[in-house]
């Protein structure tokens, strides 16, 4: 049980990262779609479980153990190069969308520049690699249960103080795609895009499969349940966060100044984290093409603060749902993976 448990954490400390604490992604991918949006969380934590289960499974069975086998063993020796290039690119694009959101969020709560916020958070992921990066990643496991609790507090006071209608209605906010289906879709997609890999690599240090299956079942139907909750927050308090670029941030300002001021430095810290711990990846997986560790992480956190200017609102809408695109020919790998598991489970029963 305590080796479930471990492998539903990991799977939701990567999953509950700065865009989710903001707030933004849920808006964007669910709540803006109204109650059918709220539907969609529950088909986006179904994939989840399945995805996660199959994902650690795999790892197991063939006890993966890097990054660069678990890439090989899902595409091929061929084609693992060109999409270990495109998960690059992936990386970064998210690496700019974390740093962004620090911007806005000091912005929103200070009323600084989101220029400059998105300044310090990039000079910060870039000293970490001085510092040891590995030590202040761990810290996402420090915030995970504090944005766990978030999410309950918030739920708390949305069913207890229901927002006013708003007259004249709103304008809807960015959606992510055209319907809530596919965006509910999407959101899988790109989580999984992301994660798919560590996912791979803890799943081969789990010795029994059962273990691993339940771990990931567990972990995606957890995840599904905070998602559900956080979106049903901001679908019933839309007329206290619209237009904000960090709704959670402004909504907990309302419940209460202080609840406000302590949720500043755990967005902020997830954001960061997020940020460092793929400057790091990325820096270490363009050091093996010749570049020095510390000269990429420089230049991974330059170019990032430079696309971080298009705006923290319009990068979620932007790069999310691209990522979520190719996120889709991973999940269609992993679904096909459990298809001929499942087909070829009654065959060796047979035989």
């Amino acid at each position: 049980m305590k080796d479930v448990l471990r492998l539903g954490a990991v799977f939701i400390g990567l999953m509950v990262g700065g865009g989710f604490a903001s707030g933004q992604e849920v808006i964007q991918f669910f709540s803006a779609f109204g109650r059918p949006g709220l539907l969609g969380c529950l088909v986006s934590g179904a994939l989840f479980a399945v995805l996660v289960l199959e994902l650690y499974a795999i790892g197991c069975q063939l006890q993966i153990h890097t990054h660069q086998q678990a890439m090989t063993r899902l595409f091929g020796r061929r084609a693992a190069p060109a999409l270990d290039l495109v998960l690059c690119v992936c990386l970064f694009c998210m690496i700019t969308v974390m740093i962004a959101g620090g911007g806005a969020s000091i912005q929103q709560q200070f009323g600084l520049p989101a220029a400059a916020g998105s300044a310090i958070m990039a000079a910060l992921a870039w000293l970490a690699m001085v510092c040891n990066a590995r030590r202040i990643v761990d810290l996402v496991g420090i915030m995970t249960p504090l944005v766990m609790l978030m999410v309950t507090a918030m739920l708390a006071f949305a069913l207890a103080h229901p927002a006013p209608p708003a007259a004249p209605p709103l304008p809807p906010p960015p959606r992510a795609a055209a319907n809530w289906l596919a965006s509910a879709v999407l959101y899988v997609s790109f989580n999984v895009a992301g994660a798919a890999p560590v996912l791979l690599v803890v799943g081969g240090q789990v010795a029994h499969l059962r273990t691993a299956r339940l771990g990931g079942l567990a972990g995606g139907a957890v995840f599904g349940a905070l998602l559900l909750g956080l979106a049903f927050v901001l679908h019933s308090q839309d007329t206290l966060v619209h237009g904000s670029a960090v709704p959670t941030l402004r909504l907990a300002g309302r419940m209460s100044p202080l609840f406000g001021a302590a949720l500043l430095p755990v967005i902020l810290l997830k954001l960061y984290c997020s940020a460092v711990g793929m400057t790091y990846t990325l820096a270490v997986r363009l050091q093996s093409f010749g570049l020095p560790r510390m000269a990429a992480a420089a230049g991974i956190a330059l170019g990032a603060w430079g696309m971080s200017q298009l705006g923290f609102v319009a990068l979620v809408n932007r790069v999310y749902p691209a990522i979520g695109y190719f996120g889709l020919v991973l999940m269609a790998v992993i679904l096909a993976s459990l298809a001929r598991r499942s087909l070829a489970q009654p065959r060796a029963a047979s035989a």
